[in-house]
C-alpha cells in the first residue's frame, strides 16, 4: 500500500472517530426510577387526567386544563429506588422540559436552553433518592389553547451516579387541544312527556366520540351548558328524552354535543324545539282513525283474541313502548302499523279460522316480545341465533345417522 494511499485512510479513520465522539449519544434509562406525584402549586388544582398518582404511565391535558393551568405551575416529585439508598450517591442530576412538540438533547446533567427546551436545575448534587422540582405550565401545555394541535410535551430528568455515564428519565405530556366536530341534529320527534332526538355525525369516527344531549325550556348557548338539564356517555345517534319529567304542551330547546376521549367537547349543534304533546295508544288511534271492531290496545292481535284484555297482549305493548319507539326504525313500523293495521283487524274479526290461525302465529312473536322487554333485545337476537345453529347441526347430525355415511366419489374410490 503505497504512502498516501495509507495517508487517507488514516485520515478517513480519524475524521470517522471524532464526528462519532461529538454527535449526541442515546441515553440509557435510569433504572429504579418512579415518578411518585404531581400536583399544583399555590393552590392550582391538577386534572386527574394529567396522571398525579404514583407510576402513573398516562398524563394528559386538554383544551379545558390548558386554559385553566395557564400561569399556574406543577411540581413533580419522583424516586430512585433501590434496596439500599446511599448506593446511587454521589450523584448529580439536572432537569429540563419541552413545550408541546419540542425537544432537549442534552447529554449529561447540565442541559441547555434552547428554543423548545426550558431548564429547570443543571448538575444539581443529588443528597437523597428524591427528586423535586417546578415546571411552569403555561409553557409546558403552550399558551395558546386554541390551536387545535395533538403534540406531546416532555419533562427530562438526567443522572449522573459516581462518575458513570449519565442516564436519563422521560415522562411523557399529551397535549390534545383538538375539539371534535359538532354533529347536526335532523329530527326532533315529539311523544307524550318525551322527545325523540336524533342527529347525524359524518366527521368523527364513532369509536371516538360519545354525545351529550342538553335540553331546556329556555334558549342557551355555550357559557350555559353547566345550568341546564343533560345526559352523557350516549353511543348512538338517537335518544329518547323521557325520563326526566318533561311536560306535554311545553316547548323545550335541545342541543348536542360530541366529546372525544380526552374529553374534548364540540362546538353545540343546531338548537332545535321539541313539544311532547298527549298521544293515543293503538287501541285510541284506530278508533279516531273510524274503526268501529272492539279491542283495544292492538289492532289485529286484539281482533285474534277477541278481547282487548287478553294477556297476550300486554308484553306486545310493552314491546312497542320500550323497544320500537325508541329507535327511528322502529316509531316508522309502528306509524306503518297505525296506518295499516285497522284494516286487518277488520278482515280478520269476522273469519273465525282465520282468527284462530292468527293466534298460533302470535304464539312465537308474543314470545319474543316479552323476552324483548325482560333481557333486551340484542340478547334474545344472539340466543335465537345460537339456537338456529344449534338446531342446524343437529339435524345434520340426524340426516347422517338416517343415510349412512355419504357414498365415495370416483376419485375416492380410485384411491
Amino acid at each position: 500500500m503505497t504512502g498516501p494511499t495509507l495517508r487517507r485512510l488514516l485520515t478517513l479513520a480519524l475524521t470517522g472517530w471524532l464526528a462519532w465522539g461529538a454527535a449526541p449519544q442515546a441515553l440509557a434509562d435510569i433504572t429504579n426510577f418512579q415518578l411518585q406525584s404531581i400536583r399544583g402549586v399555590s393552590g392550582l388544582t391538577l386534572s386527574d387526567r394529567f396522571g398525579l398518582t404514583v407510576g402513573e404511565q398516562e398524563h394528559l391535558v386538554n383544551i379545558e386544563d390548558c386554559e385553566r393551568y395557564q400561569g399556574g405551575r406543577a411540581r413533580f416529585q419522583a424516586r430512585l429506588l433501590s434496596t439500599a439508598p446511599t448506593a446511587v450517591l454521589p450523584a448529580q442530576y439536572g432537569v429540563a422540559y419541552t413545550s408541546p412538540g419540542g425537544t432537549c438533547t442534552a447529554t449529561n446533567t447540565a442541559p441547555v436552553s434552547e428554543e423548545d427546551c426550558f431548564v429547570v436545575a443543571t448538575d444539581v448534587d443529588l443528597t437523597s433518592t428524591e427528586i423535586e422540582f417546578d415546571v411552569e405550565l403555561s409553557k409546558l401545555v403552550g399558551t395558546d389553547c386554541d390551536t387545535e394541535i395533538e403534540a406531546t410535551s416532555r419533562v427530562y430528568i438526567y443522572l449522573a451516579v459516581s462518575g458513570a455515564a449519565t442516564q436519563e428519565e422521560v415522562i411523557d405530556i399529551e397535549i390534545d387541544l383538538d375539539p371534535p366536530e359538532a354533529p347536526e341534529i335532523t329530527s326532533i320527534t315529539p311523544g307524550d312527556q318525551r322527545l325523540n332526538v336524533d342527529w347525524s355525525d359524518e366527521i368523527n369516527e364513532s369509536s371516538e366520540v360519545t354525545y351529550t344531549v342538553y335540553w331546556s325550556e329556555a334558549p342557551f348557548g355555550e357559557d350555559d351548558l353547566g345550568t341546564v338539564r343533560s345526559r352523557s356517555g350516549l353511543t348512538a345517534t338517537s335518544f329518547a328524552i323521557d325520563d326526566a319529567g318533561l311536560e306535554n304542551d311545553v316547548t323545550y330547546f335541545v342541543a348536542v354535543v360530541a366529546v372525544d376521549d380526552a374529553d374534548n367537547r364540540s362546538p353545540l349543534s343546531n338548537l332545535e324545539e321539541g313539544t311532547p304533546v298527549p298521544t293515543t295508544d293503538f287501541w285510541e288511534h284506530y278508533q279516531e282513525s273510524g274503526g268501529q271492531e272492539t279491542g283495544g290496545f292492538c289492532f289485529i292481535a286484539t281482533a285474534a283474541y277477541g278481547t282487548p284484555m287478553a294477556g297476550q297482549l300486554q308484553p306486545l305493548r310493552r314491546f312497542r313502548d320500550s323497544v320500537l319507539m325508541t329507535t327511528g326504525v322502529g316509531r316508522a313500523f309502528v306509524d306503518t302499523y297505525y296506518t295499516w293495521g285497522r284494516y286487518a283487524a277488520a278482515f280478520i274479526a269476522e273469519r273465525p279460522v282465520l282468527r284462530g290461525a292468527v293466534r298460533v302465529a302470535l304464539v312465537p312473536l308474543v314470545w319474543f316480545a316479552d323476552l324483548a322487554t325482560r333481557f333486551g333485545l340484542p340478547c334474545v337476537l344472539l340466543a335465537l341465533a345460537l339456537a338456529a345453529l344449534l338446531f342446524r347441526r343437529a339435524r345434520q347430525r340426524a340426516v347422517r345417522g338416517a343415510f349412512g355415511p355419504a357414498p365415495l366419489s370416483l376419485s375416492e374410490v380410485a384411491r
